[in-house]
């Protein structure tokens, strides 16, 4: 489905008044000239870029917002949209992370901006993940739906002898267990990063279901890796070798001097060596020596610091890293209480139809 074009081009230079800043909205199917650049100055990072919402959220339509005040962009944001099974028009609407926004302006005048063009596109759901987005307390409109996780963040600006003895005794252990065995650390490409990242993903499910907390497994076309040239955004697959044995795979998008690990894992020869340890130091290590300040290693739980915890394991890898611990918050907001019931009075339908055929 696409946005109707009545309805883009009135969501184009619309003009509204949030905390006496008057802000204006344009809004496209595709990535805009000048992004970069928009996403530069408004300190966004990979989740704002086109790989970022490919691998970062569900199939859908993209889209593209720019929020101006007079003539400057003080924001952007992109994700995507989706139809249902109740409309054919693409009504419910998924960012990946928050808004990117300048430095001082008002995060919550954004997100009213927001939601207003996004009813006037007939949207009935909004829902802002927070990857790589920590949590800074900033006043939103009320949501249905508040959802609490933790990233762990490595801030690799720091020199190379205080990250080393940031890590923790164990992951030090490991890193030299690999030095020790000649493993290299390659970027991988096309259909080969994917397959690779596929098997691992897959191993990794399993032991996650067998913990308690398995994940479904979704590798994208990653087309992003088979792009020539310099790019202010990408997503890059390294992998670690033994010989020629693949031992962890782990695909890291980036932009703005900011890296995120978004998935990966460990072959099952990996796994017995402990490889993931090495190749994400070995992955710190050459985005500082290229100029990075961090390196996101993704979420877990705020619980899963709790030795009880399924999550604890994974607590712990990262953790050793050295790792800060940030606090995000994801939220869901319902912009059309109609639509919004009759999918609550299909899930009640639902759930009572599966009810009767039980008993």
């Amino acid at each position: 489905m696409t946005i109707a074009a009545g309805s883009l081009n009135a969501a184009l230079g619309t003009d509204r008044t949030q905390e006496g800043v008057q802000v204006q909205c344009a809004v496209t199917r595709e990535c805009p000239g000048g992004w970069d650049a928009s996403v530069l100055r408004c300190q966004g990072g990979f989740f704002h870029s086109p790989p970022g919402i490919e691998v970062g959220g569900p199939p859908g339509e993209t889209v593209y917002l720019r929020f101006y005040l007079e003539n400057d962009v003080v924001a952007v944001a992109a994700g995507v949209r989706r139809s249902c099974r109740l409309s054919g028009t693409p009504r419910h609407v998924y960012f990946p992370t928050w808004p990117a926004v300048v430095a001082g302006f008002p995060r919550a005048t954004v997100l009213s901006e927001m939601m207003a063009e996004l009813r006037r596109l007939e949207a009935a759901e909004l829902v802002v993940e927070s990857f790589d987005a920590a949590w800074n307390g900033d006043e939103v409109s009320k949501p249905r739906v508040t959802r609490v996780r933790d990233e762990y963040v490595i801030p690799i600006e720091t020199p190379e002898k205080a990250l080393w003895e940031g890590l923790a005794s164990s992951h030090r252990r490991q890193v030299r267990k690999g030095d020790r065995g000649g493993w290299r650390v390659e970027e991988s490409t096309g259909e080969a990063a994917r397959s690779l990242l596929l098997s691992v993903q897959e191993l990794a499910a399993r032991r996650a279901a067998a913990r308690g907390n398995g994940f479904s497994v979704r590798v994208p076309q990653l087309s992003t890796l088979n792009v020539a040239g310099p790019r202010p955004w990408g997503a890059t697959v390294f992998a670690a070798w033994q010989g020629d044995t693949p031992l962890a795979a782990a695909l890291i998008g980036w932009a703005n001097r900011r890296a995120f690990y978004v998935m990966g894992g460990s072959t099952a020869a990996g796994y017995e060596r402990g490889a993931s340890v090495w190749l994400h130091w070995q992955i710190a290590r050459r985005l500082a020596e290229s100029g990075f300040v961090a390196y996101n290693l993704g979420g877990a739980s705020p619980t899963a610091s709790a030795p009880a915890d399924p999550s604890h394991g994974l607590h712990r890898f990262k953790i050793g890293f050295g790792s800060r611990v940030v606090s995000c918050r994801s939220m869901t907001w319902l912009l059309n209480s109609a639509h919004g019931r009759v999918h609550q009075l299909g899930r009640w339908l639902g759930a009572t139809t599966s009810f009767v055929s039980e008993t």
